[in-house]
């Protein structure tokens, strides 16, 4: 059995908070390199969803996890995961990381994610490979 984040913070609970920052920092880097569309990127988004804290995650949908708006530190409305929402529907993992940002996200981030899948309903109805 591989072990996954929760399982790692429950066998060293103290290190939560460092181990949390890290995997923050990570995906932070991830996001300015705009690799949502990886299967590796949406696990550890996924299994950081997990263990997050709403806080974390509505900070993480809107600002991109830094200390400023965007991932950059600016406050740009086409960056983040608001706006990349779309490719996170790649994969079961990016799927229920989305699902977590749609339960803990604002109104205003929501309807973000909402705009960037609008349109596309038609062509995942029409996807032969399911």
């Amino acid at each position: 059995m591989i072990p996954d984040l929760q399982s790692n913070l429950a066998t060293a609970p103290e290190k939560k908070a460092i181990t949390l920052d890290f995997v923050l920092r990570l995906l932070s880097t991830c996001m300015e390199k705009s690799l949502y569309g990886y299967e590796y990127f949406q696990t550890l988004l996924s299994e950081y969803c997990t263990v997050a804290s709403p806080l974390e995650l509505r900070q993480l949908v809107s600002g991109g996890g830094g200390g400023g708006g965007g991932v950059d530190g600016s406050t740009s409305s086409g960056s983040g995961l608001a706006h990349n929402a779309i490719h996170l529907l790649a994969s079961r993992a990016g799927t229920r990381a989305l699902s977590y940002f749609i339960a803990y996200a604002t109104a205003k981030d929501r309807k973000a994610m909402l705009k960037s899948i609008k349109g596309t309903w038609f062509l995942f109805c029409c996807c032969c490979c399911c």
